[in-house]
């Protein structure tokens, strides 16, 4: 009689959450952002407790009680969570009780993954020549890890990123139909030149150090007449002071050396004339100059014919011209500068040029007789 009754009394309630529109919804507790669902025209967002008023014709237990309480779940047995969202839920399996209209309670169970996303990734290059970096970016751990979370990472080559810029490293993880990403800034900056202690040459003279790119160059020309053995630079040439009135020649514009006493005959070592620790420009290290940088942003304001530049970096080039070995003649003061790099072409090497109205610098081949001027790279 007993079961009877009870079994009456199920289907009664059976019948009245049809008739009166209550169902359980779908959602999610501890932060997640549910859907919403409606009962009676009663709205309730997942995991958010309601009451509902007993309807009139309601079985004498449900009335009595005058207010029903119900709670709407996620009905997923799969949760992917971000670890600021867990709230009440830990990671792994999970037994949530739901309060239903019948009265008695419903433990529904939920595999619950919590992703911690890695912290962003800031990395200051050593001394090197190499304008990307290769960077092994921490993952986003998941708990459990249990192999069923797939991770993706948003870029073809994920561990090549541009020298000097942030790039922004997409993870995405996947499990059951859901996807949560972790955004990670990868900033990769370049060696600070400003810690490097100036160049000193064999015979104590100080050169100032700027960076360029992740390159540190002397910012200031060459004026070493002896070698870092202690014997002596042959063809040292010094510009006329009459041409540059107002300037001290040797300390601001250094000398002018051909190629074969610049590079002292080794291109393979390539320190040459250059303090030890430091080495004549390869062509590579001053074409990358000269693609990165504005010609102007690089010069003086002051002596150039017939304007100067900005000197934003501190490179502070100087119009010194060369020596023409045909013509036995100092030429193209006051509106260009020569620079020799290691770079050898048979009976010529390989130059930079920087002027010509502060409009181009311009690399090519030159006779190794001809005087420019040198500026050394420290070595990586």
């Amino acid at each position: 009689m007993i079961n009877s009754m009870k079994k009456c009394f199920l289907t009664l309630m059976s019948t009245l959450m049809v008739v009166f529109g209550f169902a359980q919804g779908s959602a999610e507790m501890g932060g997640f952002v549910p859907s919403s669902a409606t009962t009676n025209n009663i709205s309730a967002s997942v995991g958010q407790t309601f009451y509902q008023l007993a309807p009139a014709n309601a079985p004498i237990s449900l009335v009595t009680e005058g207010l029903q309480q119900a709670t709407f779940v996620e009905s997923n047995d799969t949760l992917l969570l971000y670890a600021s969202e867990m709230g009440n839920y830990s990671a792994g399996n999970n037994e949530v009780e739901s309060t239903t209209i019948e009265g008695y309670d419903e433990l529904i169970h939920r595999q619950v993954y919590e992703l911690t996303c890695p912290d962003d990734y800031e990395y200051t290059m050593e001394v090197s020549g190499v304008l990307t970096h290769n960077v092994t970016l921490d993952e986003p751990t998941v708990n459990p890890n249990d192999g069923k979370v797939q991770l993706t990472l948003d870029r073809e080559n994920p561990f090549a990123y541009p020298v000097g810029e942030t790039t922004t490293a997409t993870w995405t993880a996947s499990v059951a139909g859901q996807q949560k990403s972790c955004d990670v800034a990868v900033i990769i900056n370049n060696f600070n030149c400003a810690s490097v202690s100036p160049a000193i040459d064999y015979e104590g003279h100080e050169y100032p150090v700027v960076g360029l790119g992740n390159f540190c160059w002397m910012a200031k020309n060459l004026r070493a007449e002896l070698y870092s053995d202690g014997t002596a630079i042959p063809n040292v040439m010094t510009l006329p002071s009459e041409l540059f009135p107002g300037i001290n020649i040797v300390e601001d514009l250094g000398h002018l050396y051909t190629w074969d006493a610049a590079t002292n005959y080794n291109t393979a070592q390539g320190q040459g004339a250059c303090p030890d620790g430091w080495h004549i420009p390869t062509e590579e290290e001053m074409n990358y100059v000269m693609t990165q940088y504005e010609p102007t942003s690089l010069m003086t304001e002051d002596y150039w014919v017939p304007t100067g530049g900005t000197d934003d970096y501190g490179f502070s080039v100087l119009p010194g011209g060369y020596y023409n070995a045909v013509t036995g003649k100092y030429e193209r003061t006051l509106i260009n500068s020569y620079f020799w790099t290691v770079k050898e072409a048979g009976l010529v090497a390989i130059s930079c040029m920087f002027g010509e109205a502060c409009s181009t610098m311009v690399m090519g081949p030159e006779l190794k007789e001809n005087g420019f001027s040198v500026r050394c790279v420290l070595n990586y």
